[in-house]
């Protein structure tokens, strides 16, 4: 009885992709015809709030690297509950890429093994608030180690991994999380600021993004590009409505971009706070923007955001940062992230053995503690 009930559950499912792929299908094809003739220039509104290039999809111009200095920005973070305490180990790391020769020269800061931090939190909070505060902790160290390299070195190019503005963290405000949050927001705009008087391009590779802002914009213009350009007509044959609502970014455009192209850019934050939530101070905002690139054929989309602090040229920026970002990340056919990323993320990945490590030593210096007892889960008797 199970089993054909668990067949006709994974049937139903089965059923419901199969469908949802091809109308994604359809739809991408139907729109990716239409690309070449629409001009955005026919939507004024759109550069209020939304895309503020001419055309939806550009392919991207790869320029040489020598010569340039660009640094990668990742950290790790490793969190174990225990009955009374719970820890938080994190690391920071970045790796520096000197392309002066045809192999790039690599240096690392703090050191190639940048060391760990430990910290403890005694006092009885949840799961979720021990995620967040574990996320935030994470965050607060990669974003002072950006600050700290512009001072350590004359950089062309950082790539943070990850966005390049905090993320509400107040959902779940305790006063701990808060003060926190506003810690982060305050290094972030120090680390705006460092780049600007730097000259430095400061850039976020958002992995795994599951923002719908680009379809929602998209969303809102259709209608009127289906009215005004005749190769779009055929999309009224498919429910785009209900496809824009289901579709992640990075699901359309990994079925709209060829390897080599990114979408039009976009600004990050709105000036609807409603919008788009974030502790970023007004002068700061209007300056982050965004947009997609896929840089191999069988990898998703990235998200790459960027400061552009003089507000000048906003797609000519844009060019710059593609040109140099995509043959960073065009070395794996099937995972298309910047190399100087995956370097860092090397030195700055915490294992589970090396909380053992810290659990053991508190363990040898303090002895039998019954607020070191770890959860019933971990250390069940009978498995």
């Amino acid at each position: 009885m199970y089993i054909k009930s668990l067949h006709n559950e994974l049937g139903e499912i089965v059923r419901k992709l199969k469908q949802l792929e091809r109308d994604k299908e359809m739809f991408s094809m139907l729109l990716r015809g239409g690309l070449e003739q629409i001009d955005l220039d026919a939507f004024p509104k759109l550069k209020e709030d939304g895309i503020i290039e001419r055309k939806l999809v550009k392919k991207v111009e790869s320029t040489s690297l020598t010569g340039l200095r660009i640094a990668g920005i990742d950290g790790g973070v490793v969190s174990r509950l225990y009955h009374a305490i719970d820890i938080i180990l994190t690391k920071a790391a970045a790796t520096i890429f000197d392309f002066s020769q045809d192999k790039p020269v690599v240096r690392y800061y703090p050191s190639d093994v940048p060391p760990l931090n430990v910290l403890v939190n005694y006092m009885p909070v949840s799961r979720t608030e021990i995620d967040t505060s574990s996320a935030l902790e994470r965050a607060i160290g990669e974003v002072r180690v950006a600050i700290d390299v512009l001072d350590y070195a004359k950089i062309d190019i950082l790539c943070m991994d990850g966005s390049i503005y905090p993320q509400q963290y107040d959902i779940f405000a305790t006063s701990t999380i808060a003060a926190r949050g506003e810690l982060l927001t305050r290094f972030y705009e120090k680390l705006y600021e460092k780049a600007r008087e730097n000259g430095t391009l400061l850039v976020g590779c958002v992995e795994d993004s599951r923002s719908t802002r680009f379809t929602q914009i998209l969303g809102e213009i259709l209608p009127s590009l289906i009215k005004k350009y005749p190769e779009l007509f055929e999309l009224l044959q498919v429910d785009y409505r209900g496809i824009i609502k289901q579709i992640k970014d990075t699901d359309l455009l990994y079925r709209v971009l060829k390897s080599g192209e990114r979408s039009a850019v976009y600004r990050l934050l709105t000036s609807d706070a409603k919008k788009s939530p974030s502790r970023i101070s007004a002068q700061w905002r209007d300056k982050l923007f965004a947009f997609y690139l896929k840089s191999v054929d069988f990898d998703q989309p990235t998200r790459i955001e960027f400061l552009n602090p003089e507000h000048v040229e906003t797609p000519k920026t844009a060019d710059r940062v593609s040109s140099v970002v995509y043959p960073l990340s065009s070395h794996h056919a099937a995972y298309g992230i910047p190399s100087v990323l995956i370097e860092a993320d090397a030195r700055a990945k915490i294992h589970d053995y090396d909380l053992d490590l810290v659990y053991s030593q508190l363990l040898d210096k303090i002895g039998h503690s019954s607020s070191l007892l770890k959860l019933r889960r971990d250390r069940r008797p009978f498995r």
